[in-house]
């Protein structure tokens, strides 16, 4: 309950970072002057029309002060980057999982089959299969590395079905070359494909768009 308050509280600063910066823009873009005020039906005139501007800049100020606030609040910045981690470690590790398996492996999966089968004929047709099961290590403290299950295969005689050894864990260490090629990619992978950009970071890029226009404006006079 309480993280959905939270978020219900970004949602709600986020709209207003994106209101106001888009009318603050378009103020200066369009060269509008607001000569008067309604509020709950009473109408007055502004002595200063110019000052409104100023008023919106403050009130920008605050808006996106607040979304930054609520930015932090609902940890967006942890979730984008474990967004990463999470899909760099899958693709990674399913991608060792495809490499061939170590030979000590094979023999010690060849042996437990052989512990079972006495026809040697049977162990020429053996399958390996793998899965990628976890990472551990950080890179940093502790070298990475994919944790790879193992299971061999082999079909009985006479349409029996086939018998399978136990899942045993190998690890294949992971290279720093490795693991940075593939978090560039997850990166960009899940900027294009998440809600990041658009429920996120969008709104920085919305904020600033006044501050362009008014730079613009001061570069290029109209």
């Amino acid at each position: 309950m309480a993280e959905d308050r939270v978020h219900a509280g970004f949602v709600r600063y986020r709209r207003f970072l994106i209101a106001i910066s888009i009318a603050l823009a378009c103020l200066d873009v369009l060269g509008l002057k607001i000569n008067q005020l309604t509020l709950l039906g009473n109408t007055a005139p502004i002595a200063h029309p110019e000052r409104v501007a100023m008023l919106a800049w403050i009130v920008w100020a605050w808006a996106l002060l607040q979304y930054l606030v609520w930015f932090h609040d609902v940890e967006a910045w942890r979730d984008f980057k474990q967004a990463i981690v999470k899909d760099c470690e899958t693709r990674l590790g399913n991608r060792l999982a495809g490499e061939a398996i170590p030979m000590w492996l094979k023999g010690q999966l060849r042996a437990e089959f052989a512990s079972r089968h006495a026809s040697p004929d049977r162990l020429e047709n053996i399958r390996y299969v793998t899965a990628y099961s976890a990472v551990h290590g950080d890179g940093i403290r502790r070298e990475r590395a994919a944790d790879i299950l193992a299971t061999a295969y082999i079909r009985l005689p006479d349409h029996k079905g086939e018998d399978q050894t136990s899942q045993v864990r190998f690890e294949r260490e992971i290279l720093t070359k490795e693991w940075r090629n593939q978090y560039i990619i997850s990166l960009l992978r899940i900027l294009i494909t998440s809600r990041f950009i658009p429920e996120y970071f969008a709104p920085f890029a919305i904020a600033f768009v006044p501050v362009a226009v008014r730079f613009w404006s001061h570069v290029w006079p109209r």
